[in-house]
């Protein structure tokens, strides 16, 4: 009896992984795309363009196209959401290589207004700061129950906004924390892009395409911070 179920068991579990190893081929073969790693190539273009789609002039009919046919758009996500009532945008969304997170593309008007990225590989904030040069304005949060940062890093006149998140790790970070300072290190790395229309920050900002934070304009104005470098800043609530 206990031969027959050890036997059972066995099969079982190489069932599994055979499963497992053909959903893995599959998806690794045929439906993986290409990492994006345009921001910092500036292939084929440089932003706030992306893919040839630019914030402010691509049309509804000229990203889908590119959308259609992008080697960075995992094969089979790619969805379409009209406006319905309440809402402003139309929208695409899209898998990268994490099927985990989605990519964004807002219209309004026929054309794009946003392009929202979720960065599928190891880019860091020194690397954007070294490409990009300072940010204009940092704004930093302290959200997830006080166990979570999140950091705003705005270039609105390259038409561009990195995110990154960090948890409150270790005993030293959190004591700091307590005290009302949040740590910027290099090494911190960007989980969001976000690409659209350039201009000054005021005016980006009250564009409304889920850009700035709940809090408002007004807030987000008071409380981004002027760029001192690395090292602690001051961090709010978030709203």
């Amino acid at each position: 009896m206990l031969l027959r179920v050890g036997k059972a068991l066995a099969a079982g579990i190489l069932l599994l992984v055979g499963v497992w190893l053909v959903c893995y081929l599959v998806d690794r073969l045929f439906l993986m795309p290409d990492l994006d790693t345009s921001l910092l190539t500036d292939e084929p273009c440089a932003a706030s363009c992306w893919q040839n789609i630019v914030p402010g002039v691509t049309t509804l009919k000229e990203a889908q196209s590119q959308l259609e046919t992008s080697p960075f758009v995992r094969k089979g996500s790619l969805d379409y959401h009209m406006a319905e009532s309440g809402e402003t945008h139309d929208r695409f969304s899209w898998h990268g290589r994490s099927t985990k997170y989605y990519n964004y593309l807002y219209m309004r008007e026929g054309k794009v207004v946003l392009i929202q990225l979720h960065v599928d590989y190891a880019l860091t904030v020194g690397q954007v700061v070294d490409k990009f040069g300072p940010p204009e304005r940092v704004y930093v949060g302290l959200g997830g129950g006080g166990n979570l940062l999140i950091a705003y890093f705005d270039y609105p006149a390259q038409g561009l906004r990195f995110t990154v998140h960090w948890s409150v790790s270790d005993l030293s970070e959190r004591r700091m924390v307590d005290s009302g300072i949040a740590l910027l290190t290099e090494g911190r790395e960007i989980v969001e892009v976000a690409y659209f229309a350039p201009g000054p920050l005021e005016e980006v900002l009250q564009k409304p395409h889920r850009y700035p934070p709940k809090g408002g304009v007004e807030e987000y104005l008071e409380r981004a911070q002027e760029w001192k470098g690395f090292g602690r800043i001051r961090w709010y609530w978030w709203p």
